[in-house]
C-alpha cells in the first residue's frame, strides 16, 4: 500500500470509529429518554433539551456517514477496507431513526397538554406499546455496538406483523391520537428496518 493508500485507510478507519461511537451514543440517549417517556417519568421541561441533544448527535452522524461513504468510494481504498460499505445502510438507518425520535419528542413538547388530556386508557395503552418498541430498540442497540465483530441476530427483534399487532387495536379517534399513533408507527417501521439489517 502506498502512502496515499495508507493515509486513506487511516482516514476510513477513523470515520468508521466516529460513526460507530455516534450510533452507540445515539442509541443510549434515545432509548433512555423514550423509556422515561413510556414510564411516565419524563417531565415536560426535560423534553426539549433531550430533543436538542439528540438532534445534534443525529446531525453529526449524518455528516460522519457521508464522509465515510466518500472515503469508501475512493479508488485507492483496498477491497478489505471496502467491506465497510456494508455498514453504510446501518448508519443511515440509525440516523433516520434518531431524526424520527427528535420529531416525536418535539411533538410531545409542543402538544404536551393535549397528550395529557387524552383518554387515560388510550394513553396507558400507547405508552405500554412505546415501551415494547424501546425494548426492541435496546436489543438492536446491543447488536449495533460495532467496537467488536458480532454475529447477526438470530431473529429480528421486531417485524412488521409484530408492529401491526401492537398498533392495530389502538384507535385514532381524533387528530391528536392520530398524530401520536403516527409517531409510534413510524418509530416501529424504522426498528423493523434495523431488525432486517441486523439479521441479514
Amino acid at each position: 500500500m502506498d502512502g496515499r493508500g495508507a493515509a486513506a485507510a487511516r482516514d476510513l478507519q477513523h470515520r468508521r470509529a466516529a460513526a460507530v461511537a455516534l450510533v452507540n451514543d445515539g442509541n443510549e440517549q434515545a432509548t433512555d429518554v423514550v423509556a422515561q417517556l413510556a414510564a411516565g417519568r419524563l417531565d415536560k421541561a426535560q423534553i426539549k433539551p433531550a430533543a436538542s441533544k439528540l438532534r445534534t448527535l443525529s446531525t453529526n452522524l449524518k455528516q460522519a456517514h457521508l464522509l465515510l461513504k466518500t472515503d469508501i468510494e475512493q479508488a485507492w481504498v483496498s477491497p478489505h477496507l471496502k467491506r465497510n460499505a456494508a455498514r453504510l445502510p446501518l448508519f443511515a438507518s440509525y440516523q433516520e431513526t434518531f431524526d424520527s425520535l427528535v420529531n416525536f419528542l418535539e411533538t410531545m413538547d409542543t402538544f404536551h397538554d393535549q397528550f395529557a388530556a387524552l383518554d387515560a386508557a388510550w394513553r396507558e395503552a400507547f405508552l405500554a406499546r412505546l415501551a415494547k418498541l424501546v425494548n426492541a430498540h435496546r436489543q438492536l442497540a446491543e447488536a449495533a455496538d460495532l467496537r467488536r465483530e458480532r454475529a447477526p441476530l438470530a431473529a429480528p427483534p421486531l417485524q412488521l406483523e409484530d408492529l401491526r399487532q401492537l398498533t392495530g387495536d389502538l384507535p385514532a379517534s381524533n387528530i391528536f391520537t392520530s398524530v401520536y399513533l403516527g409517531h409510534l408507527t413510524g418509530y416501529g417501521i424504522l426498528l423493523c428496518r434495523l431488525s432486517e439489517l441486523h439479521t441479514a
